[in-house]
């Protein structure tokens, strides 16, 4: 249980330093994010697919605290009936992350400018369909690239990955997200 009272309690801090910082406060709405998605890297051919979720952050240009929910689907490709390895796991998750989040080199939105992230990040999320290890703790990286369009929305290439501590095994997504600046609207 200590695990994730000390998660909570880092996201509380997250989200009070933000607050105190409110004129830099940032709130995104990821809807969609669609990507390739692998639980461990090296069963790759037995345990590989993709998943779908949608999101909330908050943070400024260094500091973020997000909430998804979504779905994974992965299936054993080696298998001779794939359609009976399919699985999928509804889930729930927690993360913050430390880095650059969605900024240019000027900290700012600027029409028609490249802009990225590069996070390390940890989280908490829970499996809805698990039999067995329900709440999982990851720790991992978030690469991203897009191009500002306009103020209110974009959509970005990412890469996560990491190391799920529950299962020991490290974890990639690879894909698309659209998300919408809640501070322009």
């Amino acid at each position: 249980m200590k695990g994730p009272i000390k998660f909570i309690t880092l996201l509380l801090i997250l989200v009070t330093y933000t607050a105190v910082q409110a004129q830099e406060a940032r709130l995104f709405l990821d809807l969609p994010s669609i990507y390739l998605h692998s639980p461990n890297l090296e069963a790759i051919s037995n345990n590989a697919g993709a998943g779908a979720d949608l999101g909330f952050g908050i943070g400024n240009h260094h500091l973020m605290g997000r909430i998804q929910g979504g779905t994974t689907m992965t299936a054993d490709f080696e298998s001779d009936a794939i359609e009976e390895s399919i699985d999928f796991q509804p889930f729930a998750r927690l993360e913050a992350g430390a880095g650059l989040w969605r900024t240019n080199g000027k900290r700012c939105s600027v029409h028609n400018s490249n802009a990225f992230t590069a996070m390390a990040k940890g989280g908490l999320q829970y499996l809805f369909s698990a039999d067995e290890d329900n709440v999982q703790y990851t720790l991992g990286i978030e690469l991203s690239y897009f191009r500002i369009r306009d103020y209110k929305n974009n959509m970005e290439v990412f890469l996560d990955g990491g190391l799920n501590m529950t299962t020991e095994n490290l974890y990639a997504n690879f894909g698309f997200r659209h998300f919408l600046n809640l501070r322009a609207y």
